[in-house]
């Protein structure tokens, strides 16, 4: 009898210190796949709400139903999924990470938390300090750990004095620029007025990146899908070449620029285009998706399915390479 009063005062406490916390993250079911749901700031996109919580944006557009280019207005919930991606460990130094709560409700028990929320009882008690697994309607409890980028969220704290970019310090968009890689681009500036929910008239600023034949099709066409590489998924494992049609051959380039060469793979969407680099040789391509991979003994246990066209730019000898993608499935 002592034993459950103490744990439900101690409930009362850990509710009461968590509630105060306005912008806590809560978890929450949508679509059956548990999600953290996060309060939009002035000024915030899905593209900077993925980077604050290591997500693809790709993903977390498709979890809103939304476009990762429009702009998000402020105070509207986005669901954050929890996943491999952004999942915090207890190696993650304090400040990478954020924990996400779940307030308890009726027929809630920690087992089936634990299970839903993928993550071992012991632990959640530990970080809870519970002392058996008694729980109380209405008791907030730490669930999980979240990777988390603060300095990202640095830049949407101050409501009064939101960030625009500065058309006269932006480079002209007849200036010819150059990233980190060498490759060279310019910029085409845009701009356009939108309505915010308190009815003030916002101005809104962007840049357009346009490559220069230095890249190819495939690869202007990944440098936009990835945002110059700023939104990325990477991949590492077996890639397998299949033999090309004797009608494709004639397309190919013998270099990443000029070849147009497709591939299977099981996650990325149809049209996405992937960088696949072979470490072993620091040689590269770009490969463009037709589909997933094909139920073969092929493609057993590989990551990806490439045309053999493209071993000779890979600098590959065998039929399998280790390789290393890079891409963002839109």
């Amino acid at each position: 009898m002592l034993l459950r009063l103490f744990t439900t005062l101690l409930a009362l406490c850990v509710y009461t210190s968590y509630a105060s916390v306005g912008d806590s993250l809560f978890a929450t079911s949508k679509n059956d796949k548990w999600m953290a749901a996060h309060t939009a700031k002035r000024g915030e996109t899905i593209f900077s709400i993925a980077k604050q919580y290591h997500v693809p944006p790709a993903i977390l557009a498709d979890e809103n139903s939304t476009d990762f280019q429009k702009g998000i207005a402020p105070n509207t919930i986005v669901y954050v999924p929890l996943g491999a991606f952004n999942k915090a460990t207890a190696t993650t130094p304090t400040t990478a990470r954020r924990p996400v709560y779940y307030r308890i409700r009726e027929n809630d028990n920690l087992y089936r938390i634990s299970k839903n929320i993928n993550e071992p009882q012991r632990l959640i008690q530990e970080w809870n300090q519970m002392p058996d697994n008694s729980v109380a309607v209405g008791q907030v409890l730490i669930v999980t750990w979240i990777l988390f980028d603060a300095n990202e969220e640095k830049l949407f704290t101050d409501q009064s004095k939101p960030a625009t970019p500065s058309v006269a310090a932006a480079p002209k968009p007849t200036d010819v620029l150059q990233n980190a890689k060498g490759q060279k681009y310019t910029l085409q500036m845009k701009e356009r007025k939108e309505t915010q929910s308190d009815g003030s008239i916002a101005t809104i600023i962007t840049k357009d990146t346009v490559w220069t034949d230095t890249l190819g099709a495939f690869g202007k066409t990944y440098m936009q899908q990835t945002a110059n590489e700023k939104y990325i998924i990477e991949e590492k494992g077996t890639a397998v070449f299949y033999e090309t049609p004797g009608k494709l051959r004639s397309r190919y380039g013998a270099d990443a620029k000029s070849s147009v060469i497709y591939a299977f793979h099981n996650t990325a969407r149809r049209g996405t285009i992937i960088r696949v680099y072979n470490p072993g040789t620091d040689k590269y391509v770009f490969v463009k998706v037709m589909g997933p991979l094909p139920d073969s003994k092929l493609y057993h246990n590989s990551l990806i399915g490439i045309g053999d066209d493209a071993k000779d730019i890979l600098g590959v000898l065998e039929g399998k390479a280790w390789v290393e993608l890079k891409y963002n499935s839109r």
